[in-house]
């Protein structure tokens, strides 16, 4: 045991995931639906390989509402819930602090403190609401470590999480969609539609914009893999803080203890949040009939690209898609139409299809900041390399076993 982490079954599972790889998948699910302050998301129950991962988290979301001063009022005060962008922000920064966790754990190194700072902007339009299909900008990171490693050691597992971090891979990356609407007739009939993604058109260059809002979050290790984050949105002099402590962790299964939402199904929740508040605003607007709206995500984790057991499997989180489930009798394409232009408004959608940069920061102290540009190019460069070195390991390895026959 070693920072709260009990890695001793880890070698075990990665010799398991070679003769059964199907133990190596992970996938998990989120839905949501309208609530009355705003987007209510739940996470579901996931799948490790064969085994069931009981999860009953539920994440309170301000729609896609994005001003610091679209607070909500309950029961005679304002709580000032997170956006989905501050959520996915969150989902960021928490997963890359729990990779820094295992990287260190793994390498013997005990902790003292590991913060994260996440930093993005979101863009605004004339009326303070976010741009559809503009996409996050600014996308940042600076990771404070206390420890007593060397600097090769604390640089080193800096380097791996840019590389490995599931979520930081899936900010970087360009993300394949499957995007669907399940359409649930008055009479009990069914239809799916596969529907397009098509980011909404930018604004003419000499259109009224806002300046961006500053989105911030906080984020703390506590003990294993839970971590506490705090939000915070500023727009025009005026700054919206999280009434309170997002505890995000992973489950048991995932050397966690289950304690909150871990840092893939907070940004499934994220994103269904979004897509949640965007289709109510667009059937509400053209007058589209719906019943009932719910919008479930999911997404899949492969343990083989995460520990670089099989160079072809990516590292990121994977698989991701949602389907915008409705009840309506409205005409088939109409609703098509309706429900494909909310998705191309859709923010975070425009952040996971498109290859970003994220600048990163590490810091400890004494020792001089160490600062970067993390990309897929360079992340992939890293994974080849460090492919090459395991190579050449096993083949001397091999060499040395031979001789001493």
């Amino acid at each position: 045991m070693r920072n709260g982490l009990n890695i001793s079954g880890v070698s075990e599972l990665i010799h398991e995931i070679r003769e059964k790889p199907e133990e190596a998948l992970i996938d998990f699910r989120v839905t949501g639906h309208p609530a009355r302050d705003g987007v209510a998301t739940h996470v579901r129950t996931a799948r490790h390989g064969s085994v069931r991962m009981a999860r009953g988290f539920r994440v309170d979301q301000l729609s896609h509402r994005t001003r610091p001063q679209d607070a909500v009022t309950a029961a005679g005060r304002v709580d000032p819930l997170t956006s989905p962008y501050e959520s996915a922000l969150t989902a960021l920064g928490a997963c890359a602090l729990i990779t820094h966790v295992n990287g260190f754990t793994g390498r013997g190194v005990a902790l003292d403190e590991i913060e994260l700072t996440a930093r993005a902007e979101l863009p605004l339009d004339a009326s303070g609401h976010a741009t559809g299909g503009a996409g996050l900008l600014g996308l940042a990171w600076r990771c404070t470590v206390t420890c007593g490693a060397s600097d090769d050691v604390v640089q080193g597992v800096n380097r791996l999480v840019t590389a490995f971090s599931p979520n930081h891979r899936v900010f970087l990356d360009e993300a394949d969609l499957t995007l669907r609407a399940l359409v649930t007739r008055g009479d009990g009939r069914r239809e799916t539609l596969t529907l397009p993604y098509a980011p909404a058109a930018a604004p003419d260059a000499g259109a009224p914009a806002a300046d961006p809002a500053l989105l911030e979050v906080h984020l703390r290790w506590e003990y294993g893999t839970e971590v506490h984050a705090r939000t915070s949105l500023e727009h025009g002099g005026t700054r919206r803080e999280g009434a309170s402590v997002l505890v995000v962790d992973q489950s048991k299964q995932m050397l966690g203890i289950g304690k909150g939402p871990n840092p893939q199904e907070l940004l499934l929740s994220a994103v269904c949040g979004e897509l949640v508040g965007l289709v109510r605003e667009e059937t509400d607007r053209t007058g589209t009939p719906v019943d009932e709206l719910h919008v479930a995500g999911g997404g899949r984790l492969d343990i083989r690209g995460m520990q670089n057991v099989l160079r072809e499997v990516p590292s990121r989180f994977h698989n991701l898609g949602f389907d915008l489930e409705v009840t309506s009798d409205a005409d088939l394409d109409a609703l098509a139409a309706v429900l494909t232009t909310a998705l191309g408004r859709s923010v975070l959608l425009a952040t996971l299809v498109r290859p970003n940069t994220i600048a990163i920061e590490l810091g400890r102290p004494g020792a001089p900041d160490t600062e970067y540009l993390s990309s897929s190019a360079a992340a992939e460069a890293f994974r080849d390399e460090l492919s090459r070195q395991q190579q050449e390991a096993a083949r001397a390895a091999e060499a040395a076993a031979s001789e001493s026959e």
